[in-house]
């Protein structure tokens, strides 16, 4: 592995890189220091620091960073400004080598759209959060203390009352 500040041939492009064949996913690791945040990210998420930080303590660093071959990240601006706040020194790097600057671009924009494509069940989601409880796990450290919504039947089965919170829009909550 190259030493900070160095960038072996292999993680640089290739010249004649095609965009039509799908290329084996390689993770390497990266020191910290060598990645560097995209300057015009447009997402805001310093707010969300101390949530990826916790998950970071209990999972450790499960999603590598997509970054290009000069350490420009991609993908993962939250995931690095987490590492950084844990003082990790090395983090798990996907390189993007052949991609364009279009496709990078474009990625940035997709990846971060994606997250809104679909949409939660708001019934199995109370169920995941209900065996959670009873398993003990709390998920008030990744910020799940808001309103789901949720048939008040199902909370009422369950006996939930989510971390003390019910959601005002039920005309009930305080008999639940």
């Amino acid at each position: 592995m190259p030493s900070s500040g160095q960038i072996s041939r292999a993680s640089q492009p290739e010249e004649s890189a095609t965009t039509s064949a799908p290329q084996r996913l390689r993770v390497e690791y990266w020191p910290v220091e060598k990645l560097r945040a995209y300057e015009r990210n447009p997402r805001r998420n310093d707010k969300a620091v101390e949530q990826i930080r916790a998950s970071i303590r209990e999972y450790g660093f499960a999603v590598p960073i997509l970054a290009k071959f000069d350490g420009e990240v991609i993908d993962g601006h939250l995931r690095l400004k987490g590492a950084i706040a844990e003082k990790m020194r090395e983090v798990p790097v996907v390189p993007c080598d052949g991609w364009t600057d279009a496709q990078v671009r474009a990625f940035r924009l997709m990846v971060n759209r994606s997250v809104s494509w679909a949409d939660w069940d708001p019934d199995a989601l109370v169920l995941e959060f209900a065996e959670l409880k009873a398993l003990d796990f709390d998920l008030r450290q990744y910020n799940w203390c808001v309103g789901i919504p949720a048939k008040p039947n199902t909370v009422r089965r369950f006996g939930l009352k989510l971390f003390g919170f019910i959601p005002d829009h039920w005309p009930d909550s305080s008999r639940i």
